[in-house]
């Protein structure tokens, strides 16, 4: 379509609705439940251009200007269905439409509506948080089915009602978040030097600790059976309150979605991470993300105190979350696990409360924190263009699978039983990861399975950060070096 139809759907988009309705009754349909009557496609197709559909106000923006025609990024907390009049006949004026909003328009009083033909139609009603800022929004969706909606992301073009709290979708898609940060933007691995070089002044000159934080941001489920694969959560010590806060500084603009988390006693039995519901109403909980979110716990505010019921369930979810990627939904009779896909970071002074099977003491090497926290700010240092793409290329390295390549697994099983003979005192021919090998990486006083689950997750991680969507065997030579530097810094701090 040219851009003048895409501009009267934003002038005037309830006045096409109907129009399209009474076209399509002029063609004799007769209205249904399960038809849609071409308004979709008709809008469908006027935003099809990705210039068209930026000219279409932001649901803000919207409200401030008056709009109808809205667009609204938002994740669904909470899903359910509800009956409604789809349309009904108005005597001898016809049939009106009750859809996308007008089902607010006067439709005469009870004995008239008893009197006259009635399609009842069934929608979904969706609870959402908009993507950025987190405000509560209903989207209401017809002819759309509800599997796989729920923590899904969806970008919905539709009609705006109720001053901003309700908005009927026209046109809905539903994509991953990475996706729908890294689009329209070209990066490359040279974001991934700067990203390090910002967390290493975080961790006052800790590169090690700054490596694996962005290692563990870009990691993801990749498959759930028979074991879960992928995740790589980690807890983060050694750090103070000031720390804690300069490094969500840093993440919460770089995150394809940013979710603080305080642990601590009161936060605690406030009770509002885990999803519940009391057998009427659902509250949504705050640990309730999209994938490709990241979840940040700051434990470094951990006090004494006793924790009530409220506080034990939420420290159950974080734990869930974190070691089995499942998130809670608490019911009157029963717990039920939703199967989640984010990344999980915990930051403590001492040992975290959380399971996370990867920890890093931070070292400290120059100066002290507080001189340094006035240089880790994304905003201040750098341009708004280059924070967009330090942004898109964490969403874009979520994307990869980094997938390990058969010839190269048989080349990692090789080195393995090889460093294991060495290392047991057998003889073995020259090793590919050892002094005598190509790799020439300090050897492991042992090597385990645990060990090799370690390197093979840190090199997954690295070939993603590196915007390969294949491990190679540098991939896997770097995850040793660093898996190396992990097991000294653990032996040095007592872990």
């Amino acid at each position: 379509m040219v851009n003048q139809d895409s501009a009267a759907l934003i002038d005037a988009p309830l006045d096409h609705i109907q129009s399209a309705f009474a076209d399509a009754l002029a063609l004799g349909n007769i209205p249904t439940a399960d038809n849609d009557y071409g308004i979709p496609a008709r809008f469908e197709q006027a935003f099809s251009d990705a210039d068209e559909l930026a000219k279409v106000p932001w649901l803000k923006d919207g409200l401030t200007s008056g709009a109808r025609l809205v667009r609204c990024a938002c994740y669904v907390v909470h899903s359910d269905t509800e009956i409604y009049a789809g349309a009904w006949r108005r005597g001898f004026d016809g049939w009106a439409l009750g859809r996308y909003g007008l089902d607010g328009e006067e439709s005469g009083n009870a004995e008239e509506v008893e009197q006259r033909d009635v399609v009842f139609e069934e929608r979904l009603s969706l609870r959402c948080r908009t993507l950025d800022g987190g405000d509560s929004v209903t989207v209401k969706l017809y002819n759309e089915k509800e599997d796989g909606l729920l923590h899904g992301f969806i970008d919905v073009v539709g009609i705006v009602c109720d001053n901003g709290t309700v908005v009927h979708g026209l046109v809905v898609e539903q994509q991953r978040l990475a996706s729908y940060r890294a689009a329209s933007k070209t990066v490359s691995a040279d974001h991934r030097s700067s990203l390090i070089g910002k967390l290493t002044q975080v961790f006052g000159g800790d590169d090690l600790a700054a490596e694996l934080v962005l290692l563990s941001m870009i990691s993801g489920v990749a498959t759930r059976e028979p074991v879960l694969v992928g995740p790589l959560p980690l807890c983060v010590r050694g750090v103070s309150p000031a720390v804690a806060d300069a490094l969500a500084s840093v993440l919460r603009q770089v995150a394809p979605l940013f979710v603080g988390v305080r642990l601590d006693v009161p936060s605690l039995n406030s009770g509002i991470l885990t999803p519940h519901h009391d057998g009427e109403d659902f509250t949504p909980g705050a640990l309730q993300a999209p994938a490709d979110s990241l979840i940040l716990i700051d434990e470094t505010r951990m006090d004494e105190g006793k924790l009530t019921e409220r506080g034990i369930r939420d420290l159950q979810s974080l734990s869930a979350v974190m070691d089995s990627q499942k998130l809670p939904f608490a019911f009157p009779f029963n717990r039920l696990e939703i199967p989640v896909d984010v990344a999980v970071i915990a930051v403590s002074t001492g040992k975290s409360l959380l399971p996370a099977p990867t920890a890093v003491t931070v070292t400290l090497s120059t100066g002290s924190v507080e001189t340094q926290l006035g240089q880790v700010s994304l905003e201040e240092s750098s341009e708004p263009g280059d924070l967009a793409l330090a942004s898109a290329y964490i969403s874009a390295a979520r994307l990869k699978e980094g997938a390990i390549p058969e010839d190269l697994s048989v080349r990692i099983q090789d080195d393995f039983v090889r460093t294991r003979q060495r290392t047991l005192g057998r003889p073995a021919s020259e090793g590919i990861c050892g002094k005598q090998g190509e790799a020439d990486v300090e050897e492991a006083a042992t090597l385990d399975g645990d060990e090799l689950a370690l390197r093979l997750r840190l090199a997954r991680e690295l070939a993603k950060s590196r915007l390969s969507s294949h491990m190679s065997w540098e991939d896997y030579v770097g995850a040793s070096e660093l898996a190396a530097r992990l097991r000294q810094r653990q032996q040095q701090s007592g872990q």
